[in-house]
């Protein structure tokens, strides 16, 4: 009962969970990437947009959401847990050479004070920062050696929400239509050009349209 019980709980939250995780970033660049009424307004809108969305989900989608299981759960932590663990983040294994730029911007970020300027060459550090700015945030506060871990942690939840999003949007697949979705959407290959490649898989499937995936539009 106590492990229907917290399902039932993550089924109710997952969509508000993922806003969250979403929201904190993007508000933070805003924030501190411009000027400050401008960040308001962003702000704003950004919070009133997750607003109406929640609202539309619930009183529209809600009711088609799948159940999740605990052992629906429980697999996607571990997998999640594993793929993080083996993309080399926090610095557990050998990293790949992608981590000389990655750890270059969790240094600056964490040790020099937002928005970064380069007055030599007179411009920002504002590019692709989004899932930097919450580990280096932290870090600010802890001490540069704890962004490997927390860095570890934020991207480990967030593959864990991607695989219960997984569960949701392609609720009727089997497992193995379900593994091969996985690891198309996290190749980074872009939705428009595997599109070809799922309808031949999952027959004409409802949930896709041009470039994206609707959540709650499952077969």
């Amino acid at each position: 009962m106590g492990s229907y019980t917290f399902s039932k709980k993550i089924n109710n939250s997952l969509l508000p969970i993922t806003f969250i995780y979403l929201l904190i970033p993007t508000i933070l660049f805003t924030t501190f990437w411009t000027k400050p009424t401008v960040a308001i307004f962003a702000d704003l809108i950004l919070l009133f947009g997750a607003f109406l969305a929640l609202w539309n989900y619930t009183s529209v989608c809600k009711e088609k959401q799948v159940s999740l299981s605990p052992a629906t759960l429980f697999s996607s932590f571990i997998s999640s847990l594993i793929f993080t663990y083996v993309s080399g983040a926090g610095e557990f294994i050998n990293q790949f050479y992608d981590y000389l730029l990655h750890n270059a911007k969790f240094n600056l970020l964490t040790v020099d004070d937002w928005p970064i300027y380069n007055p030599n060459r007179k411009v920002y550090m504002c590019y692709y920062l989004g899932y930097y700015l919450v580990p280096s945030g932290l870090g600010k506060w802890f001490g540069l050696d704890s962004v490997k871990y927390i860095s570890f942690a934020w991207l480990w939840f967030g593959l864990f929400l991607s695989l219960l999003w997984i569960h949701q949007i392609f609720k009727s697949f089997s497992l193995l239509k379900r593994t091969v979705a996985t690891f198309m959407i996290w190749s980074g290959a872009y939705v428009a050009v595997m599109i070809p490649v799922l309808e031949k898989l999952f027959d004409k499937p409802s949930f896709l349209g041009s470039n994206s995936v609707f959540i709650g539009r499952g077969e």
